[in-house]
Parts: C-alpha cells; structure tokens; sequence
C-alpha cells in the first residue's frame, strides 16, 4: 500500500519526531497524486488564519512518519515521510511523500523539557485530600507543568490532576494531566506558585504540547 492508496477523508496520524520526543498529531486526507512521488495530500494546521509551514521552511531536524488504522485495527504507517506544502487551487495543503510503508512504534521516549506558556483557566484536584481548587496553568512542557492559584495548597510531593481546554486550528482539546507538585513559591500578589513533574504525558497532551511549540517558532520567525 503507498500513501495515494488512502481515501479522501481518511483520519491519519502524523507524527514528529525530534531528539528523542515523538509528537502525534490527527489530520485528514483530502486528495492523492499519482505519479512517481505517490503523495497524499493532507489538511493542514492553521494558526491565526495562517497556515503552519511544517516542510519548506518549517521546523528544523524533525523526522515526519505517518500511519493509519485498516479495518483490522492493525497500524499501517510510512516511515522518513516527506512533508512540502504545496498550493493547490487556490488552497494550501501539505504534500506527503514515502515509498515504503511499516510498523511503527507505539511508545517513545520524551526528553524536550521546554515550557510553553499558555495562562489557561483549570481545575486542580488535589488527590489526597479529593478536593478541587480553580486555577490558572501558567506553562506545559512534555515533562512539567505549573500553575497559579490565590489559595495556600498543602501540595508538595502530592498527586494532583489538571484538567483544562484549548481551541487549536479549530480543535477543542479537552487535557488531563496527572502530576505530582515538587515545589511551592510565594509570590509578590500574595498567590502562590505550584510547579509539577508530570507523570506520564498522553498523546493527546503530546500533541498539544506540540502544536504550541509550532506555533511559538511560527510566531518568533515572524517577528
């Protein structure tokens, strides 16, 4: 099977990888080529009614993989995929090119640390004492997360659960993220400060952590 095998409307899952963190992400096919590149043609991430450039000049030392799920809920995937972006009609799409399809790996290992600033609206729930606060994330990271709140939390070295939304490239993500608080700071508007390790990241906040940090670079290569 090559990828102008997949059918128009298809959900496929493309993942990123770079260093030794892999991002998964959903998208929808919208049309193939035929021809030698065998492409399939793929709905795009737009930020702020622009679209992301991933490939021409997007971002750097990423390795692109694609797969699917067949009617036997087997996952069929391409590996070292190429990704162009490429105007058609009027319209731009991202161009995916691979001659090869194989397994590919369920898990990976995360190792890309850096904080992305969000300041959104959540609830922390204290898993020890099964009490909830409202609170305000400040940062996300693959492996961290910190969050504001006016109230004196007995947190540290507890389990807790954040829960939060986002709307991205017209996507509600709904986020859970499981974390235990390493540290408490006071801070000069009599709030305080709760930064946590996270446990174990789900794709979904994978993704998410992802897009964001797309969107900074996007942002920053503007400016």
């Amino acid at each position: 099977m090559y990828l102008n095998e997949l059918l128009a409307g298809e959900r496929v899952f493309l993942e990123m990888r770079k260093d030794s963190s892999v991002y998964e992400v959903v998208t929808t096919v919208v049309g193939t080529a035929q021809g030698e590149e065998r492409q399939a043609l793929l709905q795009p991430f737009v930020y702020k009614g622009k679209v992301m450039d991933l490939g021409n000049q997007g971002v750097d030392n990423v390795v692109f993989s694609l797969y699917t799920v067949n009617e036997n809920k087997e996952r069929i995937g391409w590996s070292n995929v190429r990704i162009r972006m490429i105007d058609y009609k009027g319209n731009k799409f991202y161009a995916a090119t691979s001659q090869k399809f194989h397994e590919i790996s369920d898990t990976a290992e995360r190792r890309d640390n850096k904080r992305i600033q969000i300041d959104r609206p959540a609830t922390m729930l204290d898993r020890s004492e099964n009490k909830s606060y409202q609170v305000t994330v400040l940062n996300i990271s693959d492996t961290g997360i910190a969050f504001v709140t006016q109230d004196d939390i007995v947190l540290v070295n507890r389990h807790c659960r954040l829960t939060f939304h986002d709307e991205i490239n017209g996507s509600d993500y709904e986020l859970v993220v499981d974390a235990i608080c390493i540290r408490k700071e006071r801070m000069y508007n009599k709030g305080y400060l709760y930064g946590c390790e996270v446990m174990e990241a789900s794709h979904q906040v994978l993704a998410y952590v992802y897009i964001k940090k797309i969107m900074e670079q996007y942002n920053q290569r503007k400016i």
